[in-house]
């Protein structure tokens, strides 16, 4: 009896041993936890602030000008635009004025080209006045950092260059690989068009 009561209480100390640590333990981690819940808390909150703010990727993706506008409708202005059809590029600016500023992003060969870039490569001066009297930036860039003055320079078309200058054109817009209007045009030789739209940039302040 007497062994059996030592037993007994040995067992019961080390059952309240076990109920101590235990509770010291249940009390360690969840002051641990309260301290950790508000470091976890700002961490949420600074990801969710960063994910909102208009520079972070998700939002430059979503809230481009081509991801706001519907892509049938950019499919056919660039289309019209490729075509130099002006009734139906003026009928789909009527329609919705934000397609001034779309830009066919699926591949081809104007893949990421704004219209004024394509009007200037077509030299279609009356696409290029029609697409800037609609607001386009005239200094919009497709996705090699050219702009439409290197194309109208390069395709000789001095009456869209001077369009260009006078909505207010960086004459002097590097590519990029570095390249200026000025110098893309000089690389092509010697022309009396070359020369003339040479002397028109350089009146402007080009540089190569």
């Amino acid at each position: 009896m007497t062994f059996l009561f030592h037993i007994n209480n040995h067992w019961r100390h080390a059952s309240d041993v076990d109920r101590r640590w235990r509770a010291y333990i249940n009390t360690t981690r969840t002051k641990h936890m309260k301290a950790f819940i508000p470091i976890l808390l700002a961490v949420c909150v600074s990801l969710t602030i960063s994910c909102s703010k208009p520079g972070s990727a998700g939002e430059q993706s979503s809230g481009s000008k081509e991801a706001a506008l519907p892509e049938t409708q950019v499919v056919d202005i660039v289309n019209a635009a490729n075509a130099k059809d002006l009734a139906r590029v003026t009928s789909l600016l009527q329609t919705n004025p934000k397609l001034v500023g779309a830009k066919f992003a699926n591949g081809g060969p104007v893949n990421g080209w704004p219209l004024l870039m394509i009007a200037a490569e077509h030299g279609d001066k009356p696409m290029v006045d029609l697409l800037l009297r609609s607001g386009a930036d005239v200094n919009d860039k497709n996705y090699d950092g050219e702009v439409a003055l290197h194309y109208a320079a390069l395709g000789g078309y001095k009456d869209i260059v001077q369009l260009l200058l006078d909505h207010k054109a960086d004459v002097n817009v590097k590519s990029e690989i570095g390249v200026t209007p000025l110098k893309l045009v000089t690389a092509e030789g010697k022309s009396q068009t070359t020369a003339e739209i040479v002397a028109l940039l350089k009146e402007h302040g080009a540089k190569q």
